[in-house]
């Protein structure tokens, strides 16, 4: 088990690899294993590497996310404005089906809402706003359904009595015999076409002699 300073050591290594973030933005407390992360940042997107690249450490139990996701001047967007743009990110992504998802702002924080076949997609829709500018941060309540109702074939599968077995193997067997008496037929006919041959030519042989 890791101490709690070394897991801040290993916590703030781990944000160091994140391309979104800056060193600066965001201040690691450890205590008992339970990480505290904390500062500003400008996209939501931001916060949510934070929290990921925490949750990758190991001996890490527990995470308290304090982070506050402040929009630039440049990023300001009203909740209307905020809204449309994601509508239209979620229309154009490939991976989520069109029209199957809610989308509600409030002064900045987004809430998805709906129903999706797959899990994957409804990380995918997390994942496709939670960048955008103006977005503090995101809910999904995007529900799963339940696909335990597609139709599943089970059809019996019939095993064969021994008697029909057995009729099985006797005519398995007749075509093996038949496929033999034919090729011992032709290796007959080859043998007595030589034996002929090669008689004749003897006899001609004496006939020519005389």
């Amino acid at each position: 088990m890791k101490t709690d300073r070394e897991l801040q050591a290993d916590i703030l290594d781990e944000l160091g690899y994140e391309p979104v973030l800056s060193p600066a933005e965001i201040g690691v407390a450890v205590k008992n294993g339970i990480v505290t992360l904390s500062g500003n940042v400008d996209t939501s997107a931001k916060k949510i590497a934070a929290e990921e690249a925490a949750r990758r450490v190991h001996d890490v139990r527990g995470i308290a996310e304090e982070i506050t996701v402040i929009p630039s001047f440049y990023g300001h967007r009203t909740d209307e404005q905020i809204a449309e743009a994601v509508v239209d990110t979620l229309k154009l992504n490939n991976i989520i089906p069109k029209d199957h998802i809610g989308v509600k702002v409030d002064r900045g924080w987004l809430t998805l809402s709906g129903k999706l076949p797959w899990q994957f997609q409804k990380d995918a829709a997390t994942r496709a706003v939670s960048d955008m500018i103006g977005v503090k941060g995101v809910t999904n309540r995007i529900e799963v359904q339940n696909r335990t109702n597609i139709p599943v074939f089970t059809e019996h599968i019939h095993t064969p009595s021994w008697e029909k077995k057995e009729e099985v193997y006797k005519a398995a067997a007749k075509r093996e015999y038949s496929v033999f008496s034919i090729i011992f037929f032709v290796v007959v006919v080859a043998v007595g076409l030589t034996f002929s041959i090669g008689l004749f030519f003897r006899l001609f042989q004496a006939y020519k002699g005389m």
